[in-house]
């Protein structure tokens, strides 16, 4: 399995004391290959790529110069493709989930 998650993110200047507002763009792209022996089914053979996007809006409140708490808005959209050497055959569950995000940042500069 491997997964590449490149992404970007603009913070506008502060709107009141240390709070920053910011908008960001995330992308994921995931590809898994496994095989498998079970007794009901000896061979399986199975491969999922997966590509995402994922945009967010937040306010970030600095507690010290490089140092703050994180608050986001955040929307993932996935299309992914999976293909089995099965009866099961091949299948493309595209997913949407909207979510919040809080946490830690810390700025390196």
């Amino acid at each position: 399995m491997w997964e590449l998650c490149p992404g970007v993110a603009y913070y506008f200047a502060k709107i009141v004391g240390r709070a920053y507002p910011f908008v960001g763009l995330e992308s994921s792209f995931s590809w898994t290959f496994s095989h498998a022996t079970f007794l009901a089914v000896p061979d399986v053979r199975s491969t999922v790529r997966s590509i995402g996007v994922r945009p967010s809006a937040g306010l970030v409140f600095m507690l010290v110069s490089h140092v703050g708490i994180e608050g986001e808005l955040n929307l993932l959209r996935s299309w992914t493709n999976l293909d089995q050497d099965t009866f099961l055959g091949s299948a493309q569950p595209n997913t949407t989930a909207y979510g919040f995000t809080a946490g830690v940042t810390a700025f390196v500069f």
